[in-house]
């Protein structure tokens, strides 16, 4: 059974430590970066504690997800189209090459 929360905006401007701590996360938890069809751009991080993912929603916007297993939760961050694509511009010089690559694929720049 999975739940998700509304799309959101952002409720506060990210500092440049906000978006070195959320480049960090992503870098290395964060999980996907999907183009989808009719273009769209999806971004996720995934956590077994939402704690994070809520810092995200706030300094990003999207929508969080809960898939209820057992024994634990799952809780997934996720952000799509133009808030997406500001994310993946925002993050990009701090990320690896790995990291980068995967951006440039999924906004077609490959």
């Amino acid at each position: 059974m999975s739940e998700w929360k509304s799309t959101a905006k952002a409720t506060k401007s990210p500092t440049l430590m906000d978006i070195a701590w959320a480049a960090g996360i992503y870098e290395g938890e964060g999980h996907s970066i999907h183009r989808r069809k009719g273009a769209t751009t999806q971004v996720f991080v995934t956590q077994k504690d939402p704690f994070i993912l809520y810092r995200f929603l706030q300094l990003f916007g999207g929508s969080i997800h809960v898939k209820k297993n057992k024994p634990s939760n799952v809780w997934q961050w996720s952000v799509s189209g133009t808030r997406a694509r500001g994310f993946v511009y925002t993050m990009y010089s701090l990320l690896s090459p790995r990291r980068r690559a995967q951006f440039k694929l999924a906004l077609g720049e490959v």
